[in-house]
């Protein structure tokens, strides 16, 4: 192979696994955060667009009497 045959060769693989790692994250971000949900509880509040929900809270809790 020619350096020139080399260099496009890299060029083509670089640009194919960049593609492919893009592509799989975008579809694993949204089948995640359509299709995977877990009970959270009712909502608490809502502070500069990040939902407190009751488990979270719970679970915060549950946590720190665990380290005292």
């Amino acid at each position: 192979m020619r350096k020139s045959e080399k260099k496009i060769l890299a060029i083509c693989l670089i640009i194919s696994v960049t593609v492919l790692f893009s592509v799989e994250f975008v579809i694993l971000n949204y089948f995640y955060k359509k299709y995977i949900h877990y009970n959270k509880g009712d909502l608490i509040a809502k502070v500069n667009n990040i939902k407190i929900y009751h488990n979270d809270i719970k679970e915060r809790i549950n946590y720190l009497n665990e380290q005292s």
